[in-house]
């Protein structure tokens, strides 16, 4: 919008120039000198016009690019938290150690269980074994 401004008053400058109306009686030299004005006038507007447009258009690219630049950056610090984290996590090889500790505890579990049935049922024989004694005692001392 800016440039199409830019353009229509260049446009109206050149041909509407006070000396195209000074010379409208003049000679030839006159209007080939007036037409030679009208058009350097034009051509420097359309450069102005097309520095303005490339500058702006330079400063909108750089803008972007910066703006990329920052967003990749976050990606990047999100990428590398994400790589430390994976990093951190335990392996096939830590995973299968594991695996054989906890096969390995299940196994002494099964152990310990086994030899605290059996030292259950010897606590039920000696119980036993008490309880005849207490029984024996007691009836030789009503005797």
């Amino acid at each position: 919008m800016r440039v199409l401004l830019i353009l229509i008053s260049a446009i109206s400058l050149s041909l509407c120039s006070p000396v195209a109306a000074a010379t409208q009686g003049a000679d030839m030299s006159v209007e080939w000198i007036d037409t030679g004005l009208k058009l350097t006038s034009l051509l420097i507007s359309l450069i102005a016009i097309a520095i303005a447009f490339f500058r702006t258009r330079k400063q909108h690219i750089e803008g972007a690019f910066k703006a990329g630049s920052k967003r990749m950056d976050a990606h990047d610090l999100r990428i590398q938290a994400l790589e430390q984290s994976v990093n951190d996590l335990p392996g096939k090889d830590d995973m299968h150690q594991l695996e054989l500790t906890l096969k390995e505890i299940g196994g002494d579990m099964k152990a310990i269980r086994a030899t605290m049935r059996g030292m259950s049922e010897s606590m039920t024989r000696t119980e036993r074994i008490v309880g005849r004694h207490e029984e024996h005692l007691l009836e030789r001392s009503k005797n």
